[in-house]
């Protein structure tokens, strides 16, 4: 279906559509999508010129590496006041972080000449071999004794700095701990004072005499004491052995010292539980002959055929009961020997309890006060030999690694970043140019600017010639009937620009409506050009003739042709017969094609298109301008004819070639 333009619908309401900015974002993807290949080359080409001034004067890198272990250092500083110290404790990872430091790199820049800190960073990698407690830092330089010297110069610094920061530590610890041992000292000295004074003022020389006197005191009260155990169990021996020698039949129980040759005698096993006495090894062998003597005579006394002997046991217990009371006299006589001695050392001192109770109070807080000395003392001496340490925490690795060639890992990094950067180059610059092609390139940006596409033509040099042809056929069908019914028509084939195409529009239209049968008049108002041809339509509107004069092409077509008339184009417009030749025509033709000249350049196509029925804009893809599509427009739209519609020719086809009507 054919639409027909309002001439007097405003541009603007047109050109103001949303959809506008979404039609030049895809306009200018397909531009830069269409300059593919461009930017493919322009990318290698880019890349080439950076990357092999890059490669030819870039000096081989060598790689060196340092290496740090990190002591287990807990069981070093424990029982010191650095036990809990980050320093002193530093793990692989706290290792890590303190190579990061930026005191660390930015005396280690200093020393090496770099910038600053993080210029020297981004220069070497810091990393840690868990397992084996150790750390490294890795870089690559042109001078493989500078790149060692730049890891080691880092490690050096890191250990100076610990090692600064733990003596500081030391420093502060030991003073803390002299102070402790001073009051420690002060706490003994104080407590012995006491004691000393103490002792003076109960009228000893000094504590030590106290403390003698105490100790004797202490050693009679125990004496004592235990002489009266001692004469409490020999009374009760004593009372044993009287209770033996008042029975009938005591019994004793010997016992037998191979070693000695004695001979234990002890009371009955119900009544007596301690030994009696010991008998010499000769009264044992009186002792134990009668023994079975004894029991003999017991025997025949029980049948009253003998009479009693001398006992022995009771001589025994006789004697033992004489030896037991001689015992408790002497013992009695220590007694009061132990206790005349204790009344004496009273009499001389006063009440000995109290001044041994004090005593021991202030022995409690001597031995205390010299207890924490001594553990202020061992603590001190702890902490200054671990100072005395040369490096309890950290140990570098005498034989690192010879520095060896880096891989170019980077160098490949550095290209694949010229690369992108030489391909957003070749897109930003396939951008630019498409931003500032401002021709027409689809149907969708002719319709934009209010003219409706009628045909879209493909190139006839680059496209099939049975699609080139088919797209003509639908023009020309097209253009068999108008929607106003009208059969006879008088159609005007202008453009914006000269070379847009519209020349060979026309010829191959009318060509297709003439083997149609279609009565078909071709006229050729193009009068600015020269040409060769026979020049029919200047001498019809000068008036040098009164019919028409047309020639008959080989396709069959009649055709007014011409030859050019300059600068008198516009006059022989204006004269008057152009109205008559067309009415004519009208009336003998069923199709009058007129190839007009360009609407911008000259006022030809204006003077054309007032006299004929519409107008028909040729566009050229890739070659129109967008502003210049709009002018023509503009010019058209106050002539006042009806614009049937634009030809986009040269349209670019995707596989099957289609052309597209509305």
């Amino acid at each position: 279906m054919i639409t027909v333009r309002d001439p007097e619908r405003d541009l603007s309401n047109i050109t103001d559509n949303p959809a506008d900015s979404e039609l030049d974002i895809i306009r200018i993807a397909k531009g830069i999508f269409k300059r593919r290949w461009l930017i493919v080359l322009q990318t290698i080409v880019v890349t080439a010129l950076f990357a092999t001034p890059f490669l030819l004067l870039r000096k081989p890198a060598y790689e060196a590496e340092s290496w740090l272990l990190v002591r287990d250092s807990r069981n070093i500083f424990a029982g010191t006041p650095l036990a809990s110290s980050v320093l002193a404790n530093a793990s692989i990872d706290t290792t890590v972080e303190l190579l990061q430091m930026p005191a660390v790199l930015d005396e280690a820049a200093r020393q090496l000449g770099f910038p600053d800190g993080e210029t020297l960073k981004d220069a070497v990698i810091i990393g840690a071999e868990e397992r084996a407690r150790m750390v490294f830092v890795r870089t690559d330089d042109a001078d493989p004794k500078h790149a060692l010297r730049i890891t080691e110069t880092i490690l050096r610094v890191l250990m100076e700095q610990h090692a600064e920061q733990l003596n500081r530590q030391f420093d502060e610890s030991l003073l803390v701990q002299n102070g402790e041992v001073e009051r420690a000292q002060t706490r003994l000295n104080t407590a012995q004072e006491a004691m000393v004074e103490f002792a003076r003022y109960h009228g000893f020389e000094d504590d030590q005499d106290l403390m003698q006197v105490v100790a004797h005191v202490a050693e009679l009260s125990k004496l004592k004491d235990g002489l009266a155990l001692q004469i409490k169990a020999a009374e009760a021996q004593l009372k044993t052995l009287e209770e033996q020698l008042g029975a009938e039949d005591p019994v004793l129980t010997l016992k037998r010292q191979s070693a000695t040759g004695t001979t234990t005698v002890s009371g009955s096993a119900k009544l007596f539980r301690t030994p009696l006495m010991e008998l010499s090894p000769e009264a044992s062998e009186a002792l134990l002959a009668w023994v079975p003597q004894s029991q003999q005579q017991a025997q025949r006394q029980k049948s009253g055929n003998i009479s009693k002997a001398p006992n022995p046991v009771h001589q025994t217990l006789f004697l033992a009961r004489l030896q037991q009371e001689q015992l408790i006299v002497s013992l009695k006589v220590e007694l009061e020997d132990a206790t005349e001695r204790l009344a004496a050392v009273g009499q001389k001192h006063g009440r000995l309890s109290d001044l041994r109770r004090k005593l021991e109070r202030l022995t409690v807080e001597r031995d205390f006060a010299a207890e924490q000395l001594s553990t202020a003392l061992a603590a001190l001496a702890t902490t200054e030999s671990v100072r005395n340490i040369p490096n309890p925490v950290y140990e570098t690795v005498l034989s690192p690694p010879p520095p060896k060639k880096a891989k170019r890992s980077k160098t490949s990094l550095i290209l694949i970043g010229m690369a992108m950067f030489a391909g957003l180059l070749s897109v930003a610059t396939a951008f630019l140019l498409e931003l500032r092609d401002t021709t027409i390139h689809d149907a969708r940006e002719v319709e934009r600017f209010g003219v409706p596409v009628i045909a879209n033509i493909p190139n006839r040099a680059n496209a099939d010639r049975a699609d080139y042809e088919e797209a003509i056929k639908q023009l020309a069908l097209l253009l068999r009937r108008l929607p106003d019914g009208r059969e006879t028509r008088c159609l005007v084939f202008t453009s914006p620009n000269p070379g847009d195409g519209k020349t060979q529009t026309v010829r191959a239209t009318a060509d297709v409506l003439a083997e149609w049968g279609e009565a078909v008049l071709r006229i050729d108002a193009n009068l600015r050009e020269r040409s060769t041809h026979v020049p029919y339509l200047e001498r019809y509107l000068s008036g040098d003739t009164a019919k028409m004069e047309l020639v008959r092409m080989p396709s069959g077509v009649l055709a007014m042709t011409s030859a050019g008339a300059g600068e008198q184009t516009a006059n022989l417009l204006a004269a008057g017969r152009l109205r008559q030749l067309f009415d004519i025509a009208r009336t003998d033709f069923r199709h009058v094609l007129v190839d007009a000249p360009a609407l911008l350049p000259s006022v030809d196509a204006q003077m054309l298109t007032e006299q004929a029925d519409y107008a028909v804009l040729v566009i050229r893809s890739y070659f129109t301008r967008s502003t210049d599509v709009v002018a023509a427009r503009k010019q058209l739209q106050n002539i006042g004819k009806p614009i049937l519609g634009a030809i986009l020719l040269d349209v670019p086809q995707k596989g099957k070639r289609e052309v597209t009507t509305t």
